[in-house]
């Protein structure tokens, strides 16, 4: 039962379950649902809280399940972690933003890659991508995987040589308005 004498949701109990065994195998100690909801909603910060391992529990217990917004600055979210968020984001996400972290090439392309019909803002900036991470990216994206894209935020990642995939992207999404590309020195190619 919940503080208030109501009784807890079933769907509630087996995330709780799932989420606890899922960082029993993968030797981490679990965050309160209550508290691991509130990093994704930004309700509080998650600097020491998140990683990869901890983004795979969160989605082997359905913690992004039917999310609209998912807020995870600087989380420590790594190649690893990125990939298993957009593996595992489904459909309802409108804002992801995973500004601060080390998404990187293999992260930053199945991000591109990932079906996500409803994204309208992706932030990746400070995330030290690079050519190679915005070049995947910008491939997935040119093939539609978000449609509905109207905000990118690529600032600050070390981008000199990624202009004709930005280009690429830029003709495929058509509702893209806002590309944010500050503290880039994007030369060509």
């Amino acid at each position: 039962e919940s503080r208030e004498g109501a009784p807890v949701p079933m769907s509630a109990l087996h995330k709780a379950e799932d989420y606890s065994r899922e960082c029993a195998r993968q030797g981490i100690v679990p965050v309160s649902l209550d508290v691991a909801a509130k990093i994704i909603s930004k309700q509080i910060s998650s600097k020491a809280l998140v990683g990869d391992r901890q983004i795979a529990a969160w989605c082997s217990a359905g913690l992004f399940d039917g999310q609209t917004e998912i807020h995870l600055r600087d989380s420590q979210v790594g190649e690893e972690g990125a990939q298993v968020i957009a593996a595992k984001l489904g459909t309802t996400v409108q804002i992801l933003d995973l500004t601060g972290n080390a998404v990187g090439a293999r992260g930053a392309g199945a991000l591109g890659r990932a079906a996500l019909p409803r994204l309208r803002a992706l932030s990746l900036s400070k995330n030290g991508l690079g050519d190679a991470a915005v070049q995947a990216l910008c491939a997935g994206l040119q093939e539609g995987a978000a449609p509905q894209l109207i905000r990118l935020s690529l600032s600050e990642n070390q981008i000199s040589r990624a202009g004709n995939a930005l280009g690429g992207m830029l003709g495929a999404q058509l509702r893209l308005n806002f590309l944010d590309l500050h503290w880039n020195f994007i030369a060509g190619d």
